[in-house]
């Protein structure tokens, strides 16, 4: 079995960074903001988002969280508006749109904004460059990232799961792994400890198939803790290509079978 390394696969934060969203826009009666219609309406997109999102419907969470954007911008509702730039930026990246990543990060690109929020916009920054395969620029933005956030840094597993991408990216598999691995041992949630089994799942050598069905089906159950319908996609994906490199035919199809309704899903519903 080849285990091929693809920089481009988006696993590590979609769902960090959806996660930190579901906190992040919404709102309560003592915002200075509250009085207003333009803020009632943008607080009642964004709640509407969130459920198209969490029903997996990226279409409508994506225009629902433009409307908000547009509210909150009525108002200057600075902070809002931030965090909705933000997860346009997301969703973007999530419908492999990369114009419409590259607009939202460009809209911020003057503002200033708060070490939490600097390090958002970098962990954004090097999703984007790992999928144009610009390795020396995300490492870049890396830096940054790993600049604004404070010690003990709350997203230290993630970045060094962005650590991991861009040292594969560059062919480094050794460090790839031990990054991988150190994301692991650091993972504070179930989506961190899920895409850092998918990525040592992903650089198993080829003569360890067994190891590598370990780690998918590792993820497959944080991912399913989470919710995650694109990890999951992933996880079952994986496992099929290692059972079926362990001679397990039988195994193989089930899990691939899986990984196919699970996509189908994930279409059917992205589309709405």
């Amino acid at each position: 079995m080849a285990l091929r390394i693809n920089p481009r696969r988006p696993h590590l934060a979609a769902a960090a960074l959806l996660a930190l969203w579901l906190a992040a826009c919404a709102g309560g009666p003592s915002h200075p903001l509250a009085q207003h219609d333009a803020f009632r309406q943008g607080e009642l997109a964004n709640r509407q988002a969130r459920a198209a999102l969490a029903r997996g419907e990226l279409s409508s969470a994506r225009q629902l969280t433009e409307q908000a954007r547009q509210h909150y911008q009525r108002l200057d509702a600075r902070e809002r508006v931030i965090d909705c730039e933000l997860q346009l930026a997301t969703l973007a990246l999530r419908q492999n749109d990369l114009t419409g990543v590259r607009a939202a990060l460009a809209r911020l690109a003057d503002w200033q904004l708060t070490p939490e929020q600097q390090r958002a916009l970098a962990e954004r920054h090097i999703s984007l460059a790992l999928r144009e395969q610009q390795a020396a620029r995300a490492a870049d933005w890396l830096k940054q990232a790993r600049a604004a956030c404070a010690a003990p840094c709350a997203r230290a597993a993630t970045l060094d799961a962005f650590a991991a991408r861009i040292a594969a990216a560059r062919q480094d598999l050794d460090s790839a792994r031990q990054l991988a691995e150190q994301a692991l041992a650091g993972a504070r949630d179930d989506s961190e400890r899920a895409a850092a089994h998918r990525l040592l799942a992903e650089w198993t050598p080829a003569n360890a198939p067994r190891a590598a069905l370990a780690h998918y089906l590792a993820a497959l159950e944080f991912d399913q803790r989470e919710g995650y319908s694109a990890g999951l996609a992933q996880d079952l994906a994986g496992a099929a290509a290692a059972s079926q490199a362990l001679g397990d035919a039988r195994a193989a199809r089930e899990y691939r079978q899986r990984a196919e309704a699970v996509n189908a899903a994930m279409r059917a519903a992205a589309g709405r």
